[in-house]
């Protein structure tokens, strides 16, 4: 994928890499100052973003991890501790669809904080401080605290308002349809409960009368299903 100004810049081009039902995307974090290297991992991130909200309109649900850790690829090769970890993250830890971002990320990102200690930030404090906001705007935490790209938030950069609706009503679709797939299995009704609940607090938060795109125990007939809030301050 070309850089965010869809100019083919190198330098923010994301590489993507398939193999068996696995995407791998990754961009380059070579940076002279901080405030490149946070720029780097806010449009990787707003990209990651940007692609799972883009697949909610085609029925597909993401899950996966972004990590920071050193990694190789070409057209015919992935050498990479970086893709193990995600593909771990992917399999034991985003146990319902979504993306999280791994404790590396925030990691290196203090190592480059030191790394660049001695060359100012472009307009001081004050804008390193709203990078840091726009960076965590993208992402929500769930309850055991840890983050994941907040893709609900997609709908912001919808070019058109009245696709809005249509966005949410697609995702309720694609939960309740799996929910109601897995009757025989605990763990699916589990995942789409907790996507669920991250579902109605973006509804209820977006629209006066979300009633028609709020996920109800009755639309899983007769499975047993609760999406009622119990921690409304987390997703």
């Amino acid at each position: 994928y070309p850089g965010p100004d869809g100019d083919g810049d190198e330098a923010l081009a994301i590489r993507v890499n398939y193999f068996s039902d696995c995407v791998c995307l990754a961009l380059s974090l070579d940076a002279d100052n901080l405030k490149e290297y946070m720029d780097r991992i806010f449009w990787f991130v707003l990209h990651l973003l940007q692609v799972q909200g883009e697949l909610v309109f085609h029925d597909r649900l993401l899950r996966g991890g972004i990590v920071i850790d050193r990694h190789y690829a070409s057209d015919r090769l992935i050498f990479s501790r970086a893709q193990i970890r995600a593909y771990d993250i992917e399999q034991h830890e985003a146990t319902y669809p979504h993306v999280l971002v791994d404790g590396s990320v925030f990691d290196a990102l203090k190592r480059a904080g030191e790394k660049f200690k001695d060359r100012p930030y472009p307009w001081g404090p004050r804008m390193l401080t709203s990078d840091v906001e726009d960076l965590f705007g993208l992402l929500a935490q769930r309850e055991d605290g840890k983050f994941f790209v907040n893709y609900l938030t997609f709908w912001g950069e919808l070019d058109d308002e009245y696709k809005v609706v249509p966005f949410f009503k697609k995702h309720k679709e694609a939960i309740v349809s799996r929910a109601k797939g897995g009757v025989a299995s605990s763990s699916i009704v589990e995942k789409m409960r907790a996507l669920a609940r991250y579902h109605n607090k973006y509804a209820r938060k977006l629209f006066k009368t979300p009633k028609d795109l709020l996920i109800e125990d009755a639309d899983f007939g007769t499975l047993e299903f609760s999406v009622r809030d119990e921690a409304d301050d987390h997703v």
